[in-house]
C-alpha cells in the first residue's frame, strides 16, 4: 500500500514558481528544488515527472497572475487613472533592485519559448489573459464614455500589453522609476 503524499502538491508547485522566478530554468537545480520544495527526490519525480514538468505546472500557474493586473485596476476614478495606476503597480516590484525578477512569462519566453512549444504556449495564454483584463477595461471605459465609441479596444490592449511588458524591462534594467513614469504618461497619452 503506498503511503499518503506528506506534502501538498499545489503549495510545492506554488514554492517551484518561487524559485524557477528566481532563478530561471536554467539556474535552478533539482538540488533547488529539493530544498525549496522540502521533498526528496522520489517524492519529486513521482509527483511531477522531472524538472520541465514541474516549470511548465508553474508557469501554468502564474498565468492565473492576471488577477494581479485586474485587482489593480479595481477602485474608483477614471479610466486613465486605474490604468496609470496599474500600470505602475504592476511594475513596482521590478523598481526594486531587491526584488527586481520581471514578469516570469516574459521571463519564460526569453528563455525557453524559442525552442520549447509547450512554454510559448503558456506564455502566450498567460499574455492572452493580462490582454483580456486590460481589454475589459477598456470596454467598460468605452461603454462609460471615456474614449470614443470607435476606439479599437484590441488594438489598445496589445498597446498596453506591450507597454506593461517593457516596463517591467525597463524596470529591472535601470531600476529608473521617473523612466518607468514617463513611459506610462506617454502610454496614456494614446488615448
Amino acid at each position: 500500500m503506498a503511503r499518503p503524499k506528506a506534502f501538498d502538491p499545489d503549495e510545492a508547485i506554488d514554492r517551484a514558481l518561487e524559485v524557477f522566478w528566481t532563478n530561471g530554468y536554467d539556474g535552478t537545480s533539482t538540488q533547488d528544488l529539493v530544498d525549496a520544495l522540502q521533498i526528496n527526490r522520489s517524492s519529486l519525480y513521482g509527483t511531477f515527472g522531472c524538472k520541465r514538468e514541474l516549470y511548465l505546472l508553474a508557469l501554468k500557474r502564474y498565468g492565473l497572475g492576471a488577477d494581479r493586473l485586474r485587482r489593480a485596476l479595481e477602485g474608483p476614478g477614471p479610466v486613465k487613472a486605474r490604468l496609470r495606476r496599474a500600470l505602475l503597480s504592476m511594475a513596482e516590484d521590478d523598481l526594486s533592485v531587491v526584488r527586481a525578477r520581471g514578469c516570469f512569462a516574459a521571463n519564460a519566453a526569453l528563455e525557453l519559448a524559442p525552442a520549447d512549444e509547450d512554454v510559448r504556449r503558456l506564455v502566450a495564454a498567460a499574455f492572452s489573459q493580462s490582454q483580456a483584463a486590460l481589454h475589459e477595461e477598456l470596454e467598460r471605459a468605452r461603454d462609460a464614455g471615456e474614449l470614443s465609441s470607435d476606439a479599437d479596444v484590441d488594438a489598445l490592449s496589445a498597446f498596453l500589453l506591450n507597454t506593461l511588458q517593457g516596463l517591467r524591462v525597463i524596470g529591472i534594467g535601470t531600476a529608473d522609476r521617473r523612466l518607468v513614469e514617463h513611459a506610462v504618461d506617454m502610454s496614456l497619452a494614446a488615448f
